[in-house]
């Protein structure tokens, strides 16, 4: 899990990979889920941050722009 340091469980939000509306075969599939923040839930939604074929994080080209957070977020991956 991504947020393995996230304590308050209040925090953490079900995100579906393929959106529910699009998918009702996955819908419950929990291989179709990922538990992010509300912050990375939304940009996520919003196609800001992806994960590519090694389960790594990607980012529009915007975030990558943003030197101080890749820093600190560069090359994480999540499972």
């Amino acid at each position: 899990m991504l947020y393995y340091w996230i304590k308050q469980p209040e925090l953490l939000v079900a995100s579906h990979i393929k959106p529910w509306r699009e998918d009702k075969d996955n819908r419950l599939n929990p291989r179709n889920g990922l538990c992010l923040n509300a912050l990375h839930d939304k940009a996520f939604d919003r196609g800001l941050l992806g994960i590519d074929e090694n389960f790594k994080i990607i980012f529009l080209h915007y975030w990558q722009k943003q030197k101080d957070l890749m820093i600190y977020l560069n090359h994480m991956k999540i499972g």
